[in-house]
């Protein structure tokens, strides 16, 4: 957290120099984000790398990282290809739905960024929810304290809850003026608005997704998470929003049912998953031990 605070504040302080040409620099515009950017994350990744060569108590050798364990890599694997191919079936469709949105025109377009970037504030707290459960269901399953586990999920789902329903209250009563720091298009403040009180269902929907699929894949229950994506995003979300948003003319409104839809129908699917306990079955497979042990 303070290496990405860190690294933000060198972003702003290269960002202005670079873009409006202080202390002597050239106004270098959209080139001076670039360049800032690069040079800012590059100094991330070097004090990031120091305070893991300090942390770790092995010393770190070159041939580390020119060696590999093709069972851990395997491991691995088997959690992130699952976990990218889940991303990239939900970037797949929210493309497709922006290309519905820009049929509608510039302003719906517009109303969908903004929209998105206020919400993006309430998605923050389920994530790092999500992330944080995951941590500790990881080392729960690896102790092989399974009722701690389970209980874990819950709680961390109840905590969610109450956290993105209270900022959702706050960002449904500001949204107006959340949305005027963008633009004074009365248009796109008004669709806007509209917009961010659906928030109250859409986001809890989506609070079931970040913290129970986190906790899924900390279990190495992976691949179902996979199957609900392209079941429920390309199955139901993107004909839904087709069907609501540009058949019958619903607009904007129609498409974020849609996204409603899509994130209770697998946030459900999700949590009926963790309930039925199947993934204790794969935690027992992929950690068998053997008889000598």
């Amino acid at each position: 957290m303070f290496v990405s605070m860190f690294m933000n504040v060198i972003y702003l302080a290269i960002n202005s120099i670079l873009i409006f040409g202080l202390l002597g620099f050239p106004q270098l515009g959209v080139k001076g984000t670039a360049i800032s950017t690069g040079i800012s994350r590059t100094v991330a990744l070097l004090v990031i790398l120091s305070i893991m060569y300090k942390r770790i108590p092995l010393k770190i050798k070159l041939k580390d990282y020119l060696t590999s364990d093709r069972t851990q890599i395997k491991k691995i694997l088997k959690i992130g290809i699952p976990a990218a191919s889940e991303q990239l079936c939900y970037n797949a469709s929210q493309l497709v739905i922006t290309s519905m949105i820009a049929v509608l025109g510039a302003a719906a377009l517009t109303t969908r960024v903004y929209t998105q970037s206020v919400n993006s504030y309430i998605v923050l707290f389920g994530l790092a929810k999500g992330q944080g459960t995951q941590i500790l269901i990881g080392h729960k399953v690896g102790a092989r304290d399974f009722d701690g586990a389970y209980r874990q999920l819950l709680k961390s789902l109840r905590y969610s809850f109450t956290l993105t329903f209270g900022i959702a209250v706050l960002i449904c009563f500001f949204r107006e003026s959340l949305l005027s720091i963008f633009t004074d298009n009365k248009e796109i403040i008004s669709m806007g608005s509209k917009l961010l009180l659906f928030c109250f269902i859409l986001e809890p929907g989506r609070t079931f997704n970040l913290v129970v699929i986190s906790s899924l894949r900390a279990a190495g229950d992976t691949t179902i998470s996979v199957k609900m994506a392209v079941i429920s995003m390309w199955g139901i979300c993107v004909p839904l929003a087709y069907f609501l948003g540009i058949h019958l003319g619903i607009g904007l409104p129609g498409i974020w049912i849609a996204f409603i839809v899509d994130e209770w129908v697998r946030g459900i699917t999700m949590f009926f998953r963790w309930k039925s306990r199947a993934w204790e079955k794969k935690v027992l497979v992929q950690n068998q031990v053997s008889p000598t042990a």
